[in-house]
């Protein structure tokens, strides 16, 4: 069912009945469908590996989906990214075998589940997964990050936000940062462990921190070196320039350490197609929308 529906905005039909016992794969299924918001909540899932971009600007869906079984998921990257109306609870939903949550909830401005007990271990990319996520505001103190090696602008934008994360245990070779540009509600931040800030100058709301000398410098995420703890504060609005910081090509070398994980980790029994469709509308689609 890769793309079934992907950018079928007029697309409004009945699916609560649909049998999708077999279906392996729902990557994009419903991306870019501007109108669906059909019922799917009872849709059996058990057997589904590929959910990446499955609501991906999925503009009206709210579907309830706390009972599908996710336990097959591998990828959930961008799955609910754009969704703007989507609030389920997912609470309940298995994740141990997800590799790739990179951009999950961007985007997602209604989201704002209790997913803090996740088990998030398997996960290798959470790069701006609540990013401009405006309405998330739960503890994920309790997430087990040790496998994550990207972590870039993870909290980006995610301005109701205000959680300490003091006690992630972070994965030693962990050579990215973790972001919280524009992340304006934040008032204290407990750096984890092993973590020194990453300075950005004066692009606010990046945490300006108030115990420097001048309070004028900001603090855009952290990087692995020494402990150390600071108090920051907000600033008035500004851009969003310098969430990356990779002059040394870190950057590159993470990304290819992620590829490399993510072909060791991917089910080799399990075939998953492109997450992005190259042909808008199938012909299938239309077949089911006329008929429905």
């Amino acid at each position: 069912m890769d793309g079934l529906f992907y950018a079928a905005s007029a697309f409004s039909g009945d699916l609560s009945r649909w049998d999708t016992s077999s279906v392996v794969d729902m990557n994009a299924m419903f991306a870019s469908a501007s109108k669906c918001n059909s019922d799917i909540s009872e849709w059996e899932v058990s057997s589904v590996a590929g959910m990446a971009y499955i609501f991906n600007g999925a503009t009206s869906f709210a579907s309830d989906l706390p009972a599908w079984d996710t336990r097959s998921v591998i990828n959930l990257e961008e799955s609910f990214s754009g969704a703007t109306l989507f609030n389920s609870d997912l609470g309940s939903w298995k994740v141990a075998n997800v590799y790739n949550m990179q951009r999950c909830f961007s985007g997602a401005s209604t989201f704002n589940s209790d997913i803090s007990k996740w088990n998030v271990q398997s996960v290798l990319d959470m790069e701006q997964i609540f990013s401009n996520a405006i309405s998330f505001n739960h503890n994920l103190s309790a997430w087990n990050i040790q496998s994550v090696l990207n972590m870039g602008a993870m909290f980006a934008a995610a301005t109701t936000f205000n959680h300490v994360l003091s006690s992630w245990a972070i994965n030693s070779n962990l050579d990215s940062y973790i972001m919280f540009n524009r992340a304006c509600s934040m008032e204290a931040v407990n750096l984890p462990r092993g973590l020194t800030p990453l300075r950005t100058g004066l692009d606010s709301c990046n945490f300006c921190v108030n115990c420097l000398p001048n309070g004028g410098e900001c603090l855009n995420g952290f990087k692995r070196q020494d402990p150390i703890n600071y108090q920051t504060n907000n600033s008035d609005d500004g851009d969003d320039n310098d969430i990356y910081d990779d002059d040394e090509g870190e950057g590159a070398i993470k990304m290819k350490e992620i590829k490399k994980e993510e072909k060791r980790r991917k089910p080799s029994m399990i075939k998953i197609p492109s997450s992005k469709p190259s042909i808008p509308v199938s012909t299938l689609t239309k077949k089911f929308e006329a008929q429905l």
